[in-house]
């Protein structure tokens, strides 16, 4: 599979690699060092990919080719279907805060039932896990919930999660977008007396076991 990855700029050159999952397989290509202006073409190798419909879910990592080695990567989702489909996927809007979960509705585009597995590709700091496989109806519509955890991804943005849903003989893929929560205004402003009252209770019980061990049995 071919990727193209365009840097727009002006930026700062940037180190990328790209995963891709699909047809059960993943693959990975690094396109090293890409300056701003210039296009790269990466390769994924993604054998032994089965006939039929195929759909795909890819991430892209990034980060400054300047920065430390274990400075933590920015990234983005995407999802497309190659080839056929059968089936269809609606990712119903989200909003998260901590935790949660987003829905998603998933139909047949041909009248024919199906058990499907759904799988997830989330960017990096969301934490996304797939639900058992489940049946979709051949008429009407099989609604699934993905629960969701923020990590390290910056509160007040919205991140792109790539879902893939994939059958014997159909698959489907689509972009959910997902609203991460800023911060509760009064938060921050509590922060410092919270701080002191968790150091306060910990000065306590430091306290209350420094006196047990004095005391005589």
């Amino acid at each position: 599979m071919l990727v193209t990855l365009t840097q727009p700029g002006p930026a700062d050159a940037l180190d990328v690699e790209v995963v891709v999952r699909a047809g059960g397989r993943e693959g990975r290509g690094s396109a090293g060092r890409v300056a701003s202006g210039s296009s790269h073409v990466v390769t994924v190798r993604l054998d032994g990919l089965p006939a039929g419909p195929l759909a795909a879910v890819a991430r892209v990592d990034w980060r400054p080719s300047d920065a430390a080695p274990d400075a933590p990567p920015s990234s983005r989702a995407f999802a497309a279907t190659l080839r056929g489909g059968g089936l269809r996927l609606e990712p119903e809007p989200a909003r998260l805060g901590g935790a949660g979960a987003i829905g998603v509705r998933v139909s047949s585009l041909d009248g024919r039932a199906r058990r499907v597995r759904l799988e997830v590709a989330a960017p990096m700091g969301l934490l996304a896990l797939p639900p058992p496989e489940f049946e979709v109806p051949a008429a009407g519509v099989a609604r699934v919930e993905v629960p969701l955890a923020r990590g390290s991804a910056a509160r007040g943005s919205t991140v792109g999660l790539a879902l893939l849903a994939r059958a014997e003989d159909a698959a489907g893929a689509a972009l959910a977008r997902v609203e991460l929560l800023a911060e509760p205004g009064w938060l921050p402003a509590l922060r410092p007396a919270l701080v002191v009252a968790a150091l306060a209770l910990l000065g306590a019980a430091a306290l209350a076991e420094w006196w047990a061990r004095r005391s005589p049995a």
